[in-house]
């Protein structure tokens, strides 16, 4: 199938259609895909399939030719105003070399943020401890200017909340999600930065790859569609498997000593390899460290704590990895009204009941959860 490219890249055509480049002839090809997430060669992807629509994109090669050079960043680098990484910290050089007469790409006078709450290399950061997330010995992302940020070309937008504005973009021929936070949210902004920085990809969290601190804004991998498209079309086994495959990817965050704090449907997306859905759990503007108390911090203060969210986390309590589990208790209360099984209601049930507890102590570890489910496999078929 050809489609007629007469119009700029990146701007929509219809409803299903999006050009991002124009190529010899002003024609690009459009390939129809059946599943959502699918990627065939390296230019088309399904994003997603609602009411027999399929929304295409094509690959893209819109982006300035001379992108700014990566920043190499270890932990003495990151900010001590971040609440993820705050409890520790020691003096530490600079990412650039000591006779290097290089400026940084963004100085602290162009931004508008306070120093203390700066993204950028300041004279304390925080260091890797017992308690602290194992971060990477080098992590490379790109400061851009807000000249540059305007330069990125958006698709579409994807969510739109209180805290800012996520779009669906293209940066260095890729599908990115750029997240734009509101001046009010900075502190979830230098969190969630934070976050990716920590996790470098573990939980499936998208990686970072460019971060305007003028802008509140983060460039992230795009990690595919939405937990809730998928589970509108797939069966109730895949539904069960998912929900191990989630369990299994909070053990993992909490391995590195981070609790997600905000786990839903809508924090959760999924890639596929071959017909495999592999899962990305993102969204961190609220993640702690385990056992991590922030006083006065206002990411812990919640006036109207939604019904996933445990309520240590509304009240400002000490975050554990039960707080996820709390959380993940809904995930499966969800899948429990989605179905029509008796037995299995019935089973799903009791793993809710074991999970959400008011009391942290009462709720049943992850693994012990997973080996519930994974014994409720043989209903489903």
């Amino acid at each position: 199938m050809m489609w007629q490219c007469c119009c700029q890249p990146g701007r929509r055509v219809g409803d299903d259609v999006v050009v991002l480049s124009s190529q010899g002839g002003g024609r690009d090809d459009v390939v129809v895909l059946s599943s959502p997430g699918e990627e065939v060669g390296d230019d088309v992807v399904v994003l997603s399939v609602r009411r027999r629509k399929v929304r295409r994109v094509l690959g893209c090669k819109t982006r300035r030719d001379d992108p700014p050079a990566p920043v190499e960043v270890s932990p003495e680098d990151l900010t001590t105003s971040s609440p993820l990484l705050s409890n520790h910290s020691s003096p530490h050089s600079s990412p650039h070399s000591p006779d290097s007469s290089t400026p940084s790409p963004m100085p602290s006078s162009h931004s508008p943020m306070p120093s203390s709450h700066s993204p950028m290399p300041s004279s304390h950061s925080p260091m890797p401890s017992s308690h602290s997330p194992d971060i990477s010995n080098q992590f490379s992302f790109t400061w851009l200017s807000s000249d540059e940020l305007q330069k990125i070309p958006l698709i579409t937008v994807i969510r739109e909340g209180k805290y800012g504005l996520i779009y669906l973009a293209v940066y260095n021929k890729e599908l990115a999600v750029m997240k734009m936070y509101i001046k009010e949210n900075q502190e979830c902004f230098l969190n969630e930065m934070a976050a990716h920085i920590s996790l470098n990809g573990i939980a499936g969290a998208p990686r970072l790859y460019a971060a305007c601190p003028e802008a509140y804004a983060l460039l992230l991998e795009y990690t595919g569609i939405p937990l809730e498209d998928y589970f509108s079309c797939c069966t109730l086994r895949k539904k069960l498997e998912v929900l191990i495959k989630i369990a299994e990817r909070l053990g993992e965050l909490h391995k590195k000593n981070i609790i997600h704090n905000n786990l839903k449907p809508h924090s959760i997306t999924l890639t596929f390899q071959g017909e495999e859905p592999i899962i990305h759990l993102i969204d961190y503007r609220v993640a702690s460290e385990t056992g991590c108390l922030e006083k006065g911090n206002s990411l812990r203060r919640c006036k109207n704590p939604g019904y996933w969210l445990a309520p240590e986390f509304g009240k400002g309590g000490v975050p554990s990895p039960t707080t996820d589990t709390y959380s993940f208790a809904h995930l499966v209360i969800d899948v429990k009204n989605q179905i029509f099984h008796p037995l299995l209601q019935e089973c799903l049930r009791m793993v809710a009941g074991a999970t959400c507890g008011l009391n942290p102590l009462h709720r049943a570890p992850l693994p012990e959860v997973i080996g519930l489910i994974r014994s409720f496999l043989p209903l489903s078929d």
